[in-house]
């Protein structure tokens, strides 16, 4: 029997543009980012090639008023639904700036503009779902934290053909080494990969072969090794007593 080619074409779901090509499938937001720079005036903006400057989070910024008459949650509610869905590009930035809806400040608004700059320049980006079927996992981790709490952000990435899982999110508590900030996103990681893996099995999509997690710590991976042979180190005691398990 002889096998047909896949037909390319564009397919339009819940603010989704999907794109079906020969080699894959991309997933874009091209209307629902133009809608965003046009509602906020960023249509005819100067594009950026990157969401953040290196220094925006660390700088302490002087006479730092809070903001007024600015649509601040508005426009995080329409940037945190681009970061979840097409744009892990963006998710650290917005993963941060979400966290101001409270204490929102002149420094937070153009850090809000560079991105809404950034998406001018991108609007064509996407998610590209090839034909990889290999499950990877990547963590890492910004030890201490920007803000005054020094709490570490963890940063996750799942890839199945693409990206399936990516967050940035503030850990739960703070972190003494950088190897320890590592490990809790690595622990984090892996219970995003045990409940992928679960879900595939459910869908009838068999892996044999165990995931392999991408970290850049050597403590971390010491600490990791160690735990899957049932050791607890030294190093790692106090995590294992707040995270309330031996193992």
């Amino acid at each position: 029997m002889k096998q047909t080619e896949p037909k390319e074409g564009l397919l339009y779901y819940l603010g989704m543009e999907i794109h079906l090509k020969q080699n894959g499938i991309m997933v874009t937001q091209q209307k629902h980012t133009n809608k965003v720079l046009n509602r906020y005036g960023f249509n005819e903006a100067y594009p950026v090639k990157t969401p953040i400057e290196p220094g925006m989070l660390t700088e302490k910024h002087t006479n730092d008023e809070p903001l007024k008459n600015k649509h601040y949650r508005e426009v995080i509610g329409s940037l945190l639904y681009l970061s979840t869905i097409s744009r892990p590009d963006i998710s650290f930035t917005i993963n941060y700036l979400s966290r101001q809806v409270n204490n929102q400040k002149i420094s937070h608004w153009k850090m809000i503009e560079r991105v809404l700059r950034y998406l001018k320049g991108t609007t064509n980006f996407g998610i590209h779902f090839g034909n990889e079927a290999k499950l990877r996992a990547y963590a890492d981790s910004n030890y201490s934290g920007t803000e005054p709490d020094m709490i570490s952000t963890s940063g996750i990435l799942v890839y199945y053909s693409g990206p399936i899982v990516w967050m940035a999110q503030k850990q739960s508590v703070v972190s003494i080494s950088s190897a320890e900030a590592e490990y809790r996103s690595a622990a984090s990681c892996k219970q995003e990969v045990c409940w992928i893996r679960r879900i595939m099995q459910e869908l009838g999509i068999t892996i044999k072969e165990p995931t392999k997690l991408f970290i850049d710590n050597k403590a971390a991976i010491h600490m990791l090794e160690n735990a899957d042979e049932g050791k607890i180190t030294k190093a790692k005691k106090h995590i294992e007593i707040q995270c309330g398990s031996h193992g």
